[in-house]
């Protein structure tokens, strides 16, 4: 088991798949008008997606900084 400064916080991994369904949004407002009110709801889901990702963003970014950095482990892994 991995000391605890080395283990990424539980609620990475749904972060993470958070962050893939706002870029497959981003994909489809991209391709499709809104002209139905599927693309229309898209359009106003995804800020609101968007915005609730920065808080988990942030956290990690303090916590690799924290953590993993100080450490030489390289971004990403």
């Amino acid at each position: 088991m991995k000391p605890q400064h080395l283990r990424y916080p539980p609620y990475m991994k749904k972060v993470f798949i958070a962050f893939l369904v706002l870029m497959a949004n981003a994909g489809y407002l991209l391709a499709f008008s809104h002209d139905n009110w599927f693309g229309a709801l898209n359009a106003l889901l995804h800020p609101i997606l968007g915005l609730l990702l920065v808080w988990p963003a942030l956290r990690w970014g303090w916590y690799f900084l924290k953590f993993d950095a100080r450490h030489g482990k390289p971004f990403g892994r």
